[in-house]
Formats: C-alpha cells, structure tokens, sequence
C-alpha cells in the first residue's frame, strides 16, 4: 500500500509540521503578561496557544520588556511578538498579518481627585509614557499641536508607568484602556476623560522572517471573528466581559454592513444562478445522448490530464486518473478502494500516526470551502524523489460532498530551483571569500545591478539603496570619481577594457579601496550594450603596503639604531643610526655576530638571561654596554624582539637602541645633586630621610638601637656676620669633615641645611654605647678653624682662626618608637633644650616629657572642639547672708558634659588650658552664659547677683575691659553691677600695676570685684589697700579644718578682721557643716557657701531651691 502512504502524504499542509517558536512576552495585562507563577497569560496568549495547538507549532515564550522584546524580535532573539500597532514606520522593519488581533485605544490615567479633566490640564505636567511605543509620537504630535509644554517620561514597563504615577513622581501615565481597564484599581488611580489614538493590535514578525506563521494566524482570525461562540469571543469575555459592551469602532460597523450587502447579493444571485441551472438541466436531460458524450468527453480530459487526480470520499479513495497512477506507478485497481486507516499503512511505521493526524485537519480545514494548496515531497516506491504541488478543493458529485486533489509532479523545476540556489550561494560564498563582488551596467538605460558583495562593500542595504552608476560615484572620492568617470567613457565609447584602483568613503565615513574590473560587452553591429565586471576589495593589501612603506621609512630614518639578526645572531641588515653609534660601516658588521660588540662589563649571566626572555617571552629590554670602533664604551638601551613565523619558530630579532651615554653622565650628575649636600659633600636631607629609614629597618632585623643626633653649630651668624659668609662656609667645610671623622663605619652624618648636621649612629649594643661618640662629636665641633690663605677673605682676615661650638640633641630607636620624620623631630626638641641650656652641649631626649605634652596638646583639642559643639554647662552655688536668711547671690561653676564620659568637674580639664589662649576664650563664654541666664531669671521673678572666675590670662588680656563691655552690652536688661569677677590673689600679684588698671576700668563699666582663695597668696597690705576688689573670699582650706586646727581659725579671723579694717566684705566657701557656721558667725563672717548650704546646681533648679531655702535656727537667732 505504498500509494496510501504517498496519498497520505500529499495533505500534509506546510503549516501542520512541528515548529519551535519564540514569542517575546512583556507585561501589559489582560492582553499579555506573567501571572503570580510567572506563566504567560492574556488575551493574546490564550489565542496563541489555541492557534498553537491546532497547527502543532512548539511556543516557548521569552520573558522581555517591551523595548527589549522589539529589539529582540528584529535581531532574530525571538520569533514573534504579540500585542504591537501597526505603524509605517514599524512596517518598515517589521510583518503584520491582515485581520487585527485586537482593538484598543489610549487614555490618561491620574491619581484620584488630580485636576486633569481635559487635554489643557495637562500644560506643565509630568506624564509617564512606555519607552519606544507609538503612543509617544502620537502623544507628543497632539500636544505639540495645542502648543503644550508637557514632560514626557519614558519608562520600561506599563507597571512603571502606573507605579509613578502612584507614587506622585509623574502627574499622570499613559495607557492602553485594557491594560487601564484591568490595572488601574490596584494601583488606585482613574481614568481620565482624555482619550487618544484608536488602535489596531497584531502579532508581528521580523520584516521576511515568518510569513507563514502571520498567514495561519490571519486564517484563523478571520474564521473566528465571523464566529459570535468561537475560541476568539469567548476568550474575550473571560478577560474583559461581554464584547458586546466594548465599543467597536465605525469602520467596523462599516465593514459589516458591506459585508451583508455582499452576502444578500450572493444569495440572490445564487438563487437566480439555480434557476438557470434547473432550466439547463431539464434542456440537457432532454438532450441524453449529448450529455453521454459530454461526459465521455469530461472523462476523456480527467484521464488525459497532465495533474495526477484523486477523488476521496472522507478518507477513502474513490477515483483517480491515468497520470495519478504513472505519479504512485500503481495499478488504478490498487488505488481506488484505498482508505488512510487501512492496516497496511502501518508500513509508514512511526510517521503513520502524524501524517493521518495531519490529513484529518487537512480535511477539516478543506470542508469550509476554502481551497488547500501545499507542496510536499518524499520518495516514489522506488526510493527516486517526488515533489508535489497539491491543491484540495471541496466538490459535489451526485448531492454529495467530496475532495478533488489535484497534484502536481513539480521535482525537475524544484530540483532546478534547488540547483540554481546551490549555484548562487557558492558564488556568493566565492565572492564573499575573495571579496570580489560583480557588476553589470547598462549605458543606454542606465540601469545598474550588483551582487551582494558588491553592496557589502559600498556599506549599501540591497533592501533600500538601488545600485545606480550615480549613487557609486558619490561615494568614490573627489579624485578617484573623474578618473573612473573618464576610463568608463573610453570603454563605451572604444570599447576598451579598463583596470582601475579607486577609494569610496562608506556613508559611515569608513575609506576602503577596490581594484575594479570592467569589461565592454558588443551587440552584432559592434555597439557597446553592457559593461560587466567585478570589484575587489583589497583595503587589507593598501594598507599592508602602507605599512610596510612607513616600515622602510622608519627602518632609513629612525634615531635608533637597528640592527637585523637570524636566529643565530648573525648581522643581516642596519641603518644608518646604527653606524653613527657603532663607529662600524655597514659592510663591516653584515655577517657578523653582534658579539662583537660586547664591552665585557656585563657577565655570562646577564646575556644567559637576556637569551632566555627572548626565547621565552619574544622580548627583552634593558641597558648594555658596549664598544665603539674607536674601543670607546657607552651605554645602549636596547630593545630586542624576536620575529616569528606561522609555526611559532624564531626567523630573526630586530633590535632598536639608544646611545644613552650622555643621560646616564648626566642622571648620576642629577641624583649627586639630589641626594648630597653641594658644600660640603655630605648627604643631604633627601639621602638622610632614606638611610635612617634603611637604618631603622636593619635595627629592627637586628634587634639593635641606633641613636639620632641633631647637631646645631653655635654662632655661625656670629662668623658670617664677622668674616663673611665665604669665611662660614669654610667652617661648615672643615667642621663637617672634622665631625665625619669621628663617625665609625655605617653611620651617617648628613647636613640638613645652614648649620644644622644630623648623625645616624647604628649598630648599638646599648643607648649608652653611643655617648663616646657624641663627645667626640661636640670636641670636633670646637676645632679651631684657619681660614685658608688662598682665600679671597683679604689680607686681614687671611690665616685667622675662628672657631664655634655644637649643641646636640639626642634620641634612641626604638626607645622612641617612632617613624624617622617624628624620630628627626624628637632630636630636634632635644638640641633646642641643649642650647636653652648654654650651649656646647648634648640633651637626650625625655620621651615621658613629650608623652604628656602630647597628652595636653589633645587635651587642648578636645576642650576646643567642646566648647564649638556647646558641651559646656554651668552650674550654681547659692552663697547666703547666715545671719538674715537672705540669699545674696550665686557663683558660677563650669562643667563639662562629655558625650563619653559624662558630666566633668572642672578639676579634670581646666589645668589642661591654664595659661593658654583657649582659657580666654572659655572664660569669655562663661561670662556671657551667665548673663543670658541672669536675664532669664529676671523674666521668672528672681533677681539674683552672679559671680564668675576670671583667669589670670583673661585678666591679663589688654583689651579684656573692652571685650567685657561688649558683652554687656549684649545683654541690656542684666544691671551690669550684679556681675561680680572673681580673681585669684596669685593673679593679681602677677603684675600688680597692670592687673590694678585693668580692674578699675572693668570696675568702671559696673562689674565688681573679689580676691578668690584670699590667704592662699603673698598680698602684703599695700597691694589690699590699692586693689579695687570690694569681696574677699576665704579660701575653703582654712574653713574645712579651723574647727580642729588654731592656726587655720587664726588665719580665718585674721583675714575677717583685715576685711573689716580695709572696709571690704567677706565671705567664706566650703562651710559644709552647721558647726563651722557656727563658728563664723562667732568670729563675725556672716556671709558663707559650701555643701552645708546647697551643692552647686543646674540653672533651671535654683529657682526652686531659693524659694525653698531657710537658715538654721541657730543662726538667724
């Protein structure tokens, strides 16, 4: 049954056979996007599949974003892409089927309660649009055209663009109404009553890629648009709803009601046309005997046709023709009777399912109406190869329905087909190879045509540049373009052949070069009708030239000498540079090792490793020494390189070099001066820094200290100032000398500018070992210096003796364990002691010392930075009249609240500024702190006099008075006499004089004054007498302990008896019990401060505490 087989086959449609397609899916809900479980899902992709599944096809979706999937469909990444309007633009590059998948249009979506109610709203905004859809040319034309100034803002997806708006980063997003319809809920927004741009949507492929993917896609559309319940409607209610409530546009209604006129006048014209038939058939029924031969004609002409036909009943073969059995060369016996279920078309063995399959939707498809043709091809029973035309058409025979195949023997013309496309692909592939291409033009019609290469190299699109004589002119240069223009005259005009080299500038501004062949082509009467030819490509031999000419040129004139060696060695060529090095002409070198110019300073070892990096790496370079003709040595930098062939092996090395004889002269001239001293020839501060570096390193290796001695000579401007500078440094001179001549071997004396040396001493098995050294250092430096006869000093100065002394700082690694910089700086420290001593001396360096300066310069840092962050508070010790129960004032106290270590005392940070500019400045914050706080007790009710501390240095400041009234004048509302200034008796003794103006004029602006610590000092009572200080105050150590000791209580009435004789106040601090104020009040202190009566508090608490104080019975009694 091999005929059923073929039969069987011939209804295999093109379209029913597997495929695998790649469909680019983005997210644009309902129509197309990934659902929860990232499955594609939508509108389209439903239809897909079914379209999919009826016609066999594989889908495997590809996951893009919208721009990504469009350029991902037209470089071949994906197949097909749903969901995409159809533009001219885009049918420029892309193929649509005819029947429009989909209808849609555009809107603007807003936040809810957003004024966008009409296009004019929209002036000003921000409106977020799909990068690269057609909504943006269309949106922005219809902006543009009411003369809108709106921002469009291109994003990825249609989530991103409701997500913006979501957010408030946009005004407003542009849509489709499907993706709005079904979206804009979640992301609770509105559609607006802007609406735009009426779409039709299809599915598209790369512009001649698939047109029989889009050609079965359309097929089906069609028949199910026609369809109210098919697959297509009922898909679109699942997602959207009745279809009937969407609004379909006016071409659609009108499409429609042509559509029913066509049918009612089919429909008429069918009846009339059965009308005429049944006349006919009563005339032909009448006319038996021509109707038999009729027939036998008809029958005549089935037989004899040149199509094989076939004539089934479903699956049954009925009938057939002559040429159906030359095609299967079978018997028609055989055929007719022949069902494709029969048994024996199991011998198609796995094949035979699927092609039955394959048939029965053939048959499916046929029973519309509409006709089947297919090609299909496959072997004759005799294993020879069959191509087939099929066409199926739907047909009645005797009332009832049958299929008319009618099937075309087309192998010799496919077979042709097949063999002129082999024939045109190999020239292509020949001319692609060579990079020929071929050319013909016709001079009298001016028409052109050019294979493919041929566009290739003019950088032309064969799709869009037509080949014309003109359009490859205007690519050829100026030049090039009238030498062509005149060759290819002579060739029509003469006919003669011309060879030609020219150069074309792509229209991306790329030059390439072609070596062009045309030859005349002559009719019978000798005229010139074609000329034909081919153009090569030969950029890469131009060029090659090229670089071969600027090889030669360089080779000639380079200011390198170069020299050729085989792979031996052996001299095969120079230029001329290399004979002005050498001194040798170049027929005394060729053939020659290049041996010959060894100098001998460089070893075996240095040319075994030179041979190894060229037979290693292929390079080397480095400097050589080498020898002149003339025996002369210079230095050669040299840069060899070895030339291989295609298998790798070495054919010769080519060697560039440089006589670099005068910079090596001239560099070791430039790193003398850089790191020594031009006087005296020691090293200078540059070397010094990197031998005490190196010094340190071999310390450390050794496990040995090394001693860093800071010289400085002693009244070298004396002797300058004396004798002249020429006469200085003639000391420097011999004083340098003497002192390295005292140095053992290792160490290193350097001089580090005008009469400062340093000397690194290493190798020390103790700090100690080192003090021998340092003595000889300082004898060495008191050497009696004889200024030189030769000198230009003069005569009285000629043969004099003129001598100075050291002072030397000393410091130890790693004692100092420190870098060489800070190590350098320590010595330094160290020698300035020295001459702060006398001079002619040595002083080693207190590294405990230097650890508390350290400590005191953070400290000072850090009080500083406090005082610009505002960590400073100030607290308040009430002071009381014990006698009345009056509360007669407050001393301010500072405090430090540290972020880390809390709330400080003032013991624990003001010694660190004691004497220092910033003790000026804390001062000057405490004053004005305590006025604004003053001011603010005020506001409250409380008016309460303050006393501040004032540091020596504040006191001492010049403009203190001046700088204090401006502070009061800062603060207005605070009467300047309830400020009171408490200064130590040590401060006033400073200076008396000083200290005494100061006060007065301070004491003029309304501030008074008390002596703090009073006791504690040396005042004699001349000074009590003159200084304007109205207040005394007992310093604490007294008052703490008087009760137990009598020179205390002594010192306690004396002070208050003084007070009392001077006319001034007084007042004890640190009365922490009753009992001492007891005793005050015996003695006739009435006025008092201390733990007793309150500890010092915040601001905000002393309001409280003054309204709640009351004396002890005992004392107001």
């Amino acid at each position: 049954m091999a005929c059923a087989a073929f039969v069987l086959a011939l209804f295999l449609s093109a379209g029913a056979s597997a495929r695998n397609i790649r469909v680019g899916v983005y997210g644009n809900a309902p129509k197309i996007f990934l659902d929860a479980r990232g499955k594609p899902a939508g509108i389209l992709i439903e239809l897909l599949d079914k379209i999919a599944a009826a016609e066999g096809w594989q889908i495997r979706y590809v996951r893009c974003e919208w721009q990504e999937c469009l350029e991902s469909l037209t470089d071949g990444r994906i197949d097909l892409m749903p969901d995409v309007v159809y533009t001219t633009d885009r049918a420029g590059f892309l193929d649509f089927h005819a029947t429009p998948s989909l209808y849609s249009w555009t809107q603007i979506y807003a936040r809810p309660g957003a004024p966008i109610a009409s296009l004019m709203d929209l002036n000003g905004k921000r409106v977020a649009v799909l990068a690269g859809s057609a909504q943006v040319e269309a949106f922005e034309a219809m902006v543009g055209g009411f003369g809108l100034k709106t921002e469009l803002v291109p994003v990825t997806s249609l989530d991103q663009v409701f997500g913006s708006v979501g957010d408030g980063e946009v005004d407003a997003g542009i849509a489709n109404n499907l993706f709005g319809a079904y979206n804009a809920p979640r992301y609770q927004l509105v559609e607006t009553q802007i609406v735009f741009q009426p779409i039709q949507l299809f599915y598209a492929t790369a512009k001649g890629r698939f047109p029989e993917l889009l050609s079965a896609i359309d097929r089906y559309l069609v028949a199910w648009q026609a369809d109210p319940d098919s697959e297509y409607f009922r898909t679109l209610r699942k997602w959207r709803g009745d279809p009937a409530v969407q609004r379909i546009p006016p071409r659609i209604w009108q499409a429609l009601a042509a559509l029913t006129v066509l049918l009612l006048a089919t429909a008429s014209a069918a009846l009339l046309l059965r009308w005429r038939v049944a006349q006919r058939t009563r005339a032909l029924t009448s006319s038996l005997k021509s109707l038999q031969q009729s027939q036998a004609q008809l029958r005549a002409l089935f037989e004899h046709a040149n199509d094989a036909i076939f004539v089934l009943d479903d699956e049954k073969l009925i009938d057939c023709n002559q040429r159906a059995e030359s095609l299967c060369r079978m018997r028609r016996d055989e055929i007719v009777g022949v069902t494709l279920s029969h048994p024996s078309t199991a011998m198609l063995g796995p094949r035979a399912q699927a092609l039955r399959q394959a048939l029965h939707d053939v048959l499916v498809r046929s029973r519309t109406g509409q006709p089947e043709i297919f090609e299909w091809s496959g072997l004759r029973s005799d294993g020879t190869a069959l191509i087939v035309e099929v066409s199926l058409n739907r047909m009645e025979l005797a009332g009832d329905a049958r299929l008319q195949a009618i099937v075309r023997d087309i192998t010799e013309r496919k077979q042709a087909q097949a063999q002129a496309q082999r024939s045109q692909l190999m020239l292509e592939r020949t001319e692609r190879l060579a990079r020929t291409g071929s050319w013909e033009w016709d001079p009298h019609t001016n028409v052109s045509t050019w294979s493919a290469e041929t566009y290739h190299f003019f950088g032309l699109d064969p799709t869009q540049d037509a080949p014309t004589a003109t359009r490859q002119m205007a690519l050829l240069v100026p030049e090039d373009a009238k030498r062509l223009t005149e060759v290819i005259r002579q060739a029509v005009s003469d006919g003669r052949p011309y060879d030609i080299e020219v150069c074309i500038v792509r229209p991306g501004g790329e030059r390439r070069y072609a070596h062009i062949l045309g030859v005349p082509e002559r009719d019978d009467s000798g005229k010139v009708v074609l000329l034909a030819g081919s153009l090569q490509d030969i950029t890469d031999r131009k060029r090659a030239q090229e670089r071969l000419q600027l090889a030669a040129s360089v080779f000639t004139h380079a200011h390198e000498g170069i020299t050729i060696t085989d792979a031996d060695g052996t001299i095969i060529d120079v230029n001329d540079t290399f004979t002005q090095i050498t001194g040798y002409t170049r027929d005394e070198v060729l053939g020659q090792n290049r041996r010959m110019l060894h100098s001998g300073r460089q070893g075996k070892a240095f040319y075994m490793a030179m041979w190894h990096a060229l037979t290693t790496q292929g390079h080397w370079s480095g400097e050589i020494w080498n020898r002149r003709k003339n025996g002369e040595i210079y230095a050669e930098f040299v840069t060899i390189s070895a030339v291989r062939d295609d298998a790798g092996k070495t054919q010769h090395y080519v060697s560039l070099g440089s006589d670099v004889t005068a910079s090596k002269t001239h560099q070791s001239e430039l790193e003398r001066i850089a790191h020594y001293d031009t006087l005296t020839g020691l090293p200078n501060r540059l070397l010094l820094g990197d031998r005490l570096r190196q010094a340190i390193a071999q310390g450390q290796r050794r496990d040995k200290p090394l001693a860093v001695v800071y010289l400085d000579l002693d009244n070298i401007k004396t002797v300058n100032d004396s004798y002249g500078h020429e006469a200085g440094d003639a000391v420097l001179i011999a004083v340098g000398q003497a002192m390295q001549d005292c140095l053992r071997e290792g160490d290193t004396l350097a001089r580090i500018g005008g009469d400062e040396f340093v000397a690194v001493l290493v190798d020390l098995d103790r700090p100690d070992d080192c003090i021998p050294v340092i003595e000889r250092l300082l004898t060495s430096a008191t050497t009696p210096v004889t200024l030189p006869a030769d000198s230009d000093f003069g005569d009285t100065l000629r043969d004099q003796c003129v001598q100075v002394s050291a002072s030397i700082g000393v410091t130890f690694y790693p004692q100092d364990d420190v870098d060489a910089d800070v190590l350098l700086r320590h010595a330094d420290q160290a020698m300035y002691l020295a001459k702060q001593s006398g001079k002619n001396r040595y002083h080693l360096f207190d590294i405990a010392n230097d650890v508390a300066l350290q400590d005191r310069r953070d400290a000072l840092n850090r009080i500083g930075e406090a005082l610009e962050r505002e960590e400073f508070v100030l607290f308040y010790q009430p002071k009381v009249h014990m006698r009345t129960g009056e509360v007669i004032g407050a001393e301010a106290l500072i405090r430090w609240q540290h972020p880390q270590r809390g709330l400080l005392p003032p013991g624990a940070f003001l010694p660190s500024i004691e004497d220092h500019p910033i003790s000026v400045a804390l001062g000057e914050w405490v004053i004005r702190t305590s006025l604004s706080q003053m001011s603010a007790w005020q506001a409250q009710g409380l008016q309460l006099d303050v006393s501040v501390n004032i540091g020596a240095r504040q006191l001492q400041q010049a403009d203190f008075p001046t700088r204090l009234g401006d502070i009061l004048a800062a603060q207005p509302d605070v009467a300047p006499h309830r400020l009171q200034l408490e200064i130590l008796e040590t401060s006033a003794l400073s200076d008396m004089a000083k200290v005494t103006a100061v006060m007065r004029a301070c004491h003029a602006l309304g501030p008074s004054f008390a002596l703090d610590d009073f006791g504690t000092g040396y005042a004699s009572l001349a000074y009590l007498k003159h200084l304007p200080a109205e207040v005394l105050k007992i310093d604490q150590s007294f008052i703490r302990f008087m009760a137990d000791s009598q020179d205390d209580l002594a010192i306690v009435k004396g002070v208050v008896e003084l007070a009392e004789v001077f006319h001034r106040q007084v007042i004890a601090e640190g009365v922490e019990t009753k009992a001492l104020g007891d005793l005050l009040l015996d003695i006739g202190c009435e006025r008092a401060q201390g733990y007793g009566i309150a500890r010092p508090m915040p601001a905000k608490d002393l309001p409280a505490w003054v309204m709640a104080w009351h004396a002890h019975a005992a004392w107001t009694g």
